[in-house]
Parts: structure tokens; sequence; C-alpha cells
């Protein structure tokens, strides 16, 4: 199985937050965690392979690990793995379905299709399901091999109500960077972390595929409202504090911003020509210095 890494951890702020040597440390107990299907769980005397609890600290000071303790064992767990990562009861059963169909297909090709039934073979000799009424399944394949096994249920986001936190295992991670992006703004801001619902999702999603904004356009939203400084995104920072409210005030959002961009840029271009006449006269009193002989 894999470690999944977000392709935009490298310039991510808590990444920068961590440091490159804790940040080593994270990818390393991750594929190892992974490995050792601990579900995010790293024990304290396994750290010290890849580092110290310095960089423990320090993980957990970014976000990324939370103090934690399994069957009386101290140690860190990773901050939400199960939205990331798959666990150790699905890894489980992907690697038994799997094997299980290895087998079926050793046996439809070496057995089946040559009509050789072989004692040590378990689906030559596996008994037929049957129906409740006692009559036999149709098999037509022949041979006496039994009805695939069903495949393992896994939960479906997109079944949940719309007001339920969900996986985001089978979501796009565009859709899922933006979401995490206004929920960690939010939080930052003093307020209880918003639940990453269904519903969150699907506007995140409209958000980029029916209205047509970047992925780019809708960080810088949530940077303005939620981080910016002035009167206008103050006001909005207690009242978009959902991927609803985004979606919604988006547009109106952007206007005042771009608004308060274009009041900023005459100053900054009076600013400029200053500091250009400046440097004009500084150079032209060095020419005459020059000229002068040093006078």
């Amino acid at each position: 199985m894999w470690f999944k890494v977000d392709d935009k951890l490298h310039d991510h702020r808590k990444s920068r937050k961590a440091g490159r040597a804790a940040m080593g440390v994270w990818v390393l107990a991750g594929s190892w965690s992974m490995d050792n299907e601990t579900d995010g769980f790293i024990p304290e005397d396994v750290l010290s392979r890849w580092g110290t609890k310095a960089d423990a600290t320090r993980l957990v000071a970014a976000g990324f690990w939370n103090p934690d303790t399994h069957e009386g064992e101290p140690g860190w767990r990773f901050h939400d793995w199960a939205r990331f990562q798959p666990s150790a009861a699905v890894t489980a059963a992907k690697r038994a379905k799997e094997h299980e169909a290895g087998l079926r297909g050793n046996h439809k090709r070496w057995h089946l299709d040559r009509g050789i039934s072989d004692p040590d073979c378990e689906f030559c000799h596996r008994v037929p399901d049957r129906e409740p009424d006692g009559a036999p399944d149709d098999d037509p394949i022949g041979g006496g091999e039994s009805a695939p096994i069903p495949p393992v249920p896994v939960p479906d986001p997109l079944t949940t109500s719309s007001n339920e936190e969900v996986g985001q295992s089978d979501a796009r991670p565009d859709i899922i960077r933006i979401c995490d992006y206004l929920a960690e703004a939010v939080e930052e801001n003093g307020s209880k972390r918003p639940a990453i619902t269904k519903s969150w999702l699907t506007e995140a999603r409209r958000m980029l595929d029916l209205d047509g904004r970047t992925e780019d356009e809708v960080i810088r939203a949530i940077d303005w409202c939620q981080r910016g400084e002035s009167d206008r995104a103050r006001f909005w920072r207690p009242n978009v504090m959902s991927m609803q409210k985004l979606r919604a005030k988006f547009d109106q959002m952007r206007l005042q911003a771009a608004e308060e961009s274009r009041a900023q840029q005459p100053r900054q271009s009076r600013a400029s020509q200053w500091l250009q006449l400046a440097a004009d006269l500084g150079d032209q009193h060095e020419d005459i210095r020059q000229i002068g002989g040093g006078r």
C-alpha cells in the first residue's frame, strides 16, 4: 500500500512551520505506519529511527501530529489519518480480496480451462452455494466453482447526509485542499473547526466546475475574507465560515477586494514616483561631483 502525500505539501504553511527535518520524519513515519498498519500511530521508541522528540514537538505544534497512547504505549498519531489514508481494516480486506482473485485466476487457467481437477485446489472441490429452497445454483462455468465473493463494502461519501462529516479518500485533491484551507482558516480565527460535509465537497466542486473559478482564485478569496486586515475583509470573517457561504458571496467579495486594490494603487504609484525622482536626483548629483573634480 501507499502512504499518500499531497502534491502541495512542499509549500504548505504547516510544512514551513514544522521545518524540513521534521517533515522528513513525518514522511518516513507515515510510510512506517502504513507498512505496519497502525492507523497513523507512531510509538515513542520508533521515532528515534528517523529523528528526535524535538521533531515530534514541531510536528505537534504545526498540527501534523497529536500526542497519543495506544495499548499503554506512548507516542503520537497523525492528525486526521482516516480522512486521507486507508485504514488497516480496509487495507487487509483489499489484500485478501486480491489474493482470492489471484487464486481464482490460477484455478480457471490451469484447471477449468484444461479440464483438470486438482485434489490440492480448494476451488476444484468447493461445494456450490445453494438457494434457500434447496435448488442448486446455476453454474455457467461448470466444474463446481462457487459464486464470486461479493466486494468488501466501502463507505460512499455521496450516500451520507448533506450535514454529516464524510470521508475524503475518493474526493478530488483540489476539492479537498479548498475545503481544508477554509476549515483551517476558520479554526485559526478562534472558532471551532467546521466539519467537512458532503455539502462542503459539493459546493467546492460547483465553484470549480460550474462557476469556472480556479483553485488559486478560491484560495485567495479565503485568504482575503479570513486573514485580510481591511474593514471590509473583517466584516466577512464571521459571515463566511462555510463553503456554501463562500460560493454565494464570492462575486461580492471579489468586487470589494478589487475596489480595495484600485484604491491602494494610486498611493503606491505616487510613492514609486517619489522614489524614482530621488534616485534620479542622486545620480545627477554624482555626475556633477565627478565633473567638478569631486568637490
